[in-house]
């Protein structure tokens, strides 16, 4: 097999403006486990880790993205983004916050056979 780095997607809090703890430089899952958050249905491998580390944590689900941004605009539930979704510059008057905890960063690696490696050499580069 040959394998390496690809990229990496970093999970944030989002924030409404008013929030108490939009002076910390950063914060954990523990900080804000227990409280009532907003999460989109769809956000994939993510949803089983922000359970995890969050059990205390309500969360209201919503199913529909149109419906789940709505929401964002008119309510002051914290949500979560990834840097992914800070660059489409989607959510508006939200303050973001880095998580500190390593699972909020996961890498990415892309591999193939080695018999492959030719094949695919431009995405090693």
């Amino acid at each position: 097999m040959t394998f390496c780095y690809w990229e990496s997607e970093e999970l944030y809090f989002s924030l409404p403006s008013n929030n108490l703890l939009i002076n910390k430089k950063e914060l954990s899952f523990k900080d804000l486990d227990g409280q009532t958050m907003l999460l989109y249905k769809n956000i994939g491998f993510w949803k089983e880790r922000v359970l995890k580390h969050m059990p205390h944590t309500h969360f209201i689900i919503e199913n529909n993205r149109h419906d789940f941004l709505k929401l964002l605009d008119h309510s002051d539930f914290v949500c979560f983004t990834t840097d992914l979704a800070i660059e489409e510059g989607i959510l508006k008057n939200r303050v973001i916050k880095e998580i500190s905890n390593p699972e909020a960063l996961v890498p990415f690696y892309i591999c193939c056979l080695e018999k492959n490696n030719k094949k695919y050499q431009y995405l090693f580069k």
